[in-house]
């Protein structure tokens, strides 16, 4: 795929994610220009004022900026950072990670790794102790089940 291509797939990727609540962030990264005080930027979806926005937190070399933006005005600033500020990204949702990695020679690379999902089922402890065959006060209150998706 070419340049724009992946970016594309990586903010189409994005967008969905959003949409359907499975985003749980985005970073970017390797800034273009050594001398910018820009080191990266975190994405994350709010909720404000009981509206769904994107938080972006610009991690400055001795200060944070915080600003939230509407999901149609966010895409276009991702757009932006990574033309001009940032060369990789990095996206988690709950079903997969995808990684943007660019290089100054404008070749780009992107991989799409499985999410590795820990779930913890809470049980109450006297339906844990019958499920066990304890008896007296030995307590199982909690069993982890860790699933590879």
């Amino acid at each position: 795929m070419s340049l724009e291509e992946n970016k594309e797939d990586l903010l189409n990727k994005f967008s969905e994610s959003f949409g359907n609540s499975t985003l749980i962030k985005l970073t970017l990264s390797n800034k273009r220009l050594k001398a910018s005080d820009l080191n990266n930027v975190f994405i994350r979806p709010v909720v404000i004022r009981e509206q769904a926005v994107l938080q972006f937190t610009y991690r400055h070399a001795t200060r944070d900026i915080t600003s939230n933006y509407p999901a149609v005005e966010a895409a276009g600033k991702i757009d932006e950072l990574l033309k001009e500020s940032f060369l990789n990204a990095d996206l988690f949702t709950a079903e997969a990670d995808y990684t943007l990695l660019s290089n100054k020679k404008r070749q780009q690379q992107t991989t799409e790794k499985g999410r590795f999902v820990n779930r913890v089922t809470v049980i109450p402890p006297r339906q844990a102790e019958a499920q066990a065959g304890f008896n007296g006060k030995q307590h199982l209150s909690a069993r982890a089940e860790c699933i590879n998706e």
